[in-house]
């Protein structure tokens, strides 16, 4: 997976990326909090601590894509920049395209958004994703609303994504 920053065209982040299980234990990385749910009642919700230099994206459905980030502290950069130049106005879309390869397929691209930064035991939402770099914060997107489609689509040619 690339990551492409817009407007500006700078390749930001690549990544290796594995389906539900990612090359270590989950056991620090997930966690499930109890929350307060409508009238009074409790639920439980996933939240997500990934490690520095790796990110993970969930899709419609639940599908966890982790990403090994082999390069990705210009996304860091770029979103620092952002909210820098826009100190104390309102905070413009960082808009990213995100580039899904496999061999023998058609590269397959989803955009996503900047929603800002966030602290761990990040809860995601349908549809997005953490990317928490080697150096610096993580950074929460949301992913484009077909990305579930997309993916599943690309899974099912059953190639390797790189």
């Amino acid at each position: 997976m690339h990551a492409l920053e817009v407007p500006s065209g700078r390749w930001v982040a690549s990544a290796f990326v594995y389906l539900y299980q990612p090359t270590f234990s989950l056991d620090n990385v997930v966690d499930y909090r109890v929350v307060a749910g409508p009238r009074g009642s409790l639920g439980v919700s996933e939240v997500f601590t990934p490690p520095p230099g790796w990110g993970v994206l969930r899709s419609a459905t639940g599908l966890l894509l982790w990403l090994q980030l082999v390069s990705g502290s210009l996304v860091a950069e770029e979103a620092a920049a952002k909210i820098a130049e826009h100190r104390g106005q309102v905070l413009p879309a960082l808009s990213f395209r995100l580039d899904f390869e496999a061999p023998s397929i058609a590269r397959i691209v989803v955009s996503a958004d900047m929603l800002g930064w966030t602290e761990s035991c990040t809860p995601l939402q349908q549809d997005e994703g953490v990317l928490r770099p080697a150096q610096g914060r993580m950074l929460l997107i949301r992913l484009n609303n077909k990305f579930d489609h997309i993916i599943k689509d690309l899974l099912s040619c059953q190639a390797p994504l790189k």
